[in-house]
């Protein structure tokens, strides 16, 4: 799919290359719609400040997103001239996030295949949800080609806004979204039983039939045996051993540490890949930002590509196109997920991969067609990790694979 948006590339040389592309940041859609829906209630009240509190998954999947989400859904409040408040804000907002199958639409059809629902809940100051607020919203959410708006009537019913996620353009039907926010590991190209490859169903069976495959004598991990792209986390440059259980992959960081991503691509084909850690993106604390249009304040960069068998290792978070600050286990209060308002004791480094070519190559023969007190990770000392831009216009498939390590966050005795 093409795209406008800016990412950074790593060569296998010490010259490392950013080129042009947006990462398709699935939720931010959804979560746009929740801000500007917020944003009429609390102007209606005289209000321009909300404190935006957690946002919880299933825990049986023992996701770690609501960090990201908090931040996206920050991002877009600014947006709309409602700020964050840390205290003392009369409204709060927080909330979960599910996974929703649709209800068949007449008897004897099948249900809809599972997808992500936000569900976001507007709280008094005492944190009691607002019950007796009951409202349709009518929010302007793009424009049609002629220029007409298009309006979405999203309705808020005893303080909460249900909203259906179903992924982006170069998703597969809502599968990047779901795998990357419940933090699975799953190959969407491995075909099933019936000879179909991706869908979000495959992310849902990845937590119930595990296909992860343990790599380089057990320190890498890859999503089936068959996917050419594994993960490994190193410490002092060397690969930490992952354990498998309940077949998902975990790896022991104990506090103080420092650690790095380390990416393999064996695909003949340039991948771009998104770094999640907790749900964050590397780039959300990148200095490199967006200083007109809609992206207006958001960081100019989402996602990194790495060349056709290659591999590259990420040291931190991105800061600059000249240096990054050190992923770090640290004292949870004052981790990355902590100051975005997080309390899980468990935490995810994840990998979202998908091919890219330039738009004068062709795309890999395998694409299809697209559719629309605790320890946690902080920010370390400063590293060089030295970049460049390299504008060549590139198009995005299909995400083809998602890798995630779990870490434990134990007490801090």
């Amino acid at each position: 799919m093409r795209t406008n948006h800016f990412t950074l590339i790593f060569l296998v040389t010490s010259a490392l290359t950013p080129v042009t592309g947006r990462g398709n940041e699935n939720l931010r859609e959804p979560l746009a719609r929740i801000a500007k829906a917020v944003s009429q209630v609390l102007q209606d009240r005289g209000s321009d400040s909300i404190s935006i509190g957690e946002f919880t998954g299933p825990p049986s999947f023992a996701s770690a997103a609501g960090p990201g989400i908090r931040k996206v859904l920050a991002e877009e409040f600014a947006k709309v001239g409602i700020r964050e408040k840390k205290i003392g804000a009369s409204i709060g907002i927080q909330g979960k996030y599910l996974v929703q199958e649709d209800q068949a639409a007449f008897a004897g059809a099948q249900k809809g295949p599972p997808h992500l629902q936000l569900l976001a809940s507007l709280v008094d100051k005492n944190g009691q949800v607002l019950t007796e607020l009951n409202v349709e919203v009518a929010v302007k959410v793009g424009v049609e080609d002629n220029g007409q708006p298009i309006i979405d009537k999203t309705r808020i019913a005893k303080g909460t806004l249900t909203i259906d996620a179903y992924g982006g353009i170069g998703d597969i039907g809502g599968a990047r979204a779901l795998a990357e926010v419940l933090g699975a590991t799953v190959d969407l190209k491995q075909k099933n039983k019936d000879g179909f490859s991706g869908g979000s169903e495959s992310v849902i069976d990845s937590f119930e039939k595990p296909t992860v495959a343990l790599m380089a004598n057990g320190t890498g991990v890859a999503a089936s045996r068959e996917s050419p792209f594994h993960m490994e986390i190193l410490v002092e440059g060397r690969p930490r051993p992952i354990k498998l259980e309940d077949g998902q992959p975990f790896v022991h960081l104990d506090k103080g540490e420092s650690f790095q991503i380390q990416f393999t691509n064996k695909a003949p084909y340039d991948v771009s890949v998104v770094f999640m850690l907790d749900g964050v993106n590397s780039y959300s604390f990148s200095d490199v930002r967006e200083t007109q249009g809609p992206r207006r304040g958001e960081a100019k960069y989402r996602r990194w590509i790495v060349s056709r068998s290659h591999s590259f290792t990420l040291k931190g978070w991105h800061r600059t196109n000249d240096y990054v600050d050190k992923f770090l286990v640290t004292d949870f209060a004052e981790s990355a997920a902590a100051k975005l308002g997080s309390a899980s004791g468990l935490g995810t480094i994840t990998a979202s991969v998908q091919a890219t070519w330039r738009q004068s190559e062709r795309p890999p023969a395998d694409e299809t067609a697209t559719h629309a007190v605790v320890l946690g990770i902080g920010q370390g000392e400063r590293d060089t990790q030295q970049v460049k831009e390299d504008t060549a216009p590139r198009e995005f498939g299909q995400t083809r694979a998602v890798i995630t390590v779990r870490y434990s966050k134990p007490d801090n005795h």
